[in-house]
């Protein structure tokens, strides 16, 4: 790094300049500053003219001043320029007035960096990249999801992902990613403002959280419980496709569901707004991250009751932990009996299997399942008396590809759809669905 700071100006009038015999005087914190006097050596066999010579103040210099080495202030056009300034003479936020004769400018704030303004965005969005790759490499080992099931093959994604999984559903939980994403814009917006305080402003200092940030995650804590609260009480959401998707976030078991829409993109466009705001403050005069706005905080309260409201008032959807298939010949046809394991299972579904294609677009075609004969255990009764948490499904003379020997096309080299070639889907009557491979 250079010992000296890149050129700055000073604007204002009254300075000296070549026509008059005096000097103008930095002060810096009360301590006056000027360049030293010119030192003119003459090395042997060389004449004055050919002589080394420093530019800098030929004028005598004032008593209870300091000079600085290669200091260069000079007057152009109504302002004063200054070159070489060494950093240690300035460090952190400053009072600077300038002395002519016996005149004394009026103070100003002075704060001088050697780092660019980009630079604290820089370390501090690095920091975090760090951080969220050390955690992702210490947890990159897949598992198994659902952990406890083994009677059916399932979906094994790293382990870091796990943080993001509603392990009841078997998807990607919105509380728990709105979570994650404020702790995180919390945690770049504390880090851009102690490295711009500490390198920009010279002051290294333990940053303070403003009290919104810290009530956004209090709701988004708060939001997190409740939910799984409700879930303990009125059962989880529906588990939709089998492996977790993006499409989670704002819809249940396959139905796009308003309140939930709406927490999701609040919660995208107040983590992206509150970056965006944060990156926008300038370096040198961040003093402490964005306070948000009341407005701000109870639309964030409302849009996290209204998500927890539907919850609520929603009724549980299906989800499946196990499919348990069995084939008996009968009366030159097989029949098909599928004995169904989960929760919010409801006895007036529709049911279906969906089998894969051997093509890369449709992965998959879903095919109904008719002349079904479902039964219910009245001891299998879930919270609502219409679901259950189990079901047995019947169909005389299933098609072939229902069968558990079945055999289906291998999916093209270049595929990247799922190695799962067929799923049993359930479809509740409110739209709500869940699907298991067997």
């Amino acid at each position: 790094m250079k010992k000296t700071y890149g050129p700055f100006a000073i604007f204002g009038s009254g300075f000296a300049d070549a026509k008059t015999e005096e000097v103008n005087v930095l002060r810096i914190n009360g301590i006056p500053i000027l360049p030293c006097p010119t030192v003119t050596t003459t090395q042997p066999g060389q004449t004055a003219s050919a002589s080394a010579t420093k530019e800098t103040n030929k004028k005598k210099q004032p008593k209870g001043t300091e000079c600085v080495e290669g200091l260069d202030i000079h007057p152009a056009n109504g302002s004063l320029i200054i070159e070489n300034l060494p950093r240690k003479v300035v460090k952190g936020p400053s009072k600077l007035d300038v002395v002519v004769g016996d005149a004394i400018s009026n103070q100003v704030d002075l704060l001088l960096s050697g780092s660019p303004r980009y630079v604290p965005r820089v370390i501090a969005a690095g920091l975090l990249a760090v951080l969220v790759v050390l955690l992702v490499a210490m947890n990159f080992k897949k598992v198994t999801i659902p952990a406890d099931t083994v009677e059916t093959p399932t979906c094994r994604i790293p382990r870091w992902k796990t943080i993001f999984i509603d392990f009841d559903s078997n998807t990607y939980s919105l509380s728990r990613v709105q979570l994650v994403a404020w702790t995180f814009v919390a945690l770049f917006g504390w880090l851009y403002l102690s490295v711009a305080r500490s390198m920009v402003q010279g002051m290294v200092t333990f940053s303070d959280i403003p009290d919104g940030l810290t009530g956004i995650l209090i709701v988004s804590v708060g939001t997190s419980v409740a939910v799984g609260g409700v879930s303990a009480v009125k059962g989880g959401k529906s588990s939709g496709p089998f492996s977790p998707s993006f499409s989670d976030l704002y819809s249940v078991g396959g139905i796009i569901v308003p309140e939930r829409f709406q927490f999701f993109l609040w919660t995208v466009v107040g983590t992206i707004g509150y970056l965006v705001y944060t990156v926008a403050l300038d370096p040198a005069s961040i003093q402490n991250l964005p306070t948000l706005p009341n407005g701000f905080m109870q639309l964030a309260g409302i849009s996290a009751a209204g998500y927890v409201g539907g919850k609520l008032v929603r009724r549980a959807g299906p989800v499946l932990t196990s499919v348990k298939p069995v084939a008996v010949a009968k009366d030159g046809g097989t029949t098909m009996t599928w004995t169904l394991t989960g929760s919010g299972l409801a006895q007036k579904a529709g049911f279906a299997l969906k089998v894969t294609t051997g093509f890369v677009t449709p992965p998959y075609r879903e095919d109904e399942l008719r002349g079904i004969v479902v039964t219910a255990d009245p001891a299998n009764q879930d919270s609502d008396p219409t679901l259950f948490k189990q079901l047995t499904v019947t169909q005389d003379n299933a098609p072939a590809e229902a069968l558990p020997n079945a055999v289906f096309p291998a999916p093209p080299v270049t595929s990247t759809a799922p190695v799962q070639p067929r799923f049993f889907v359930i479809l509740n009557p409110d739209g709500q669905r869940a699907e298991w491979p067997y």
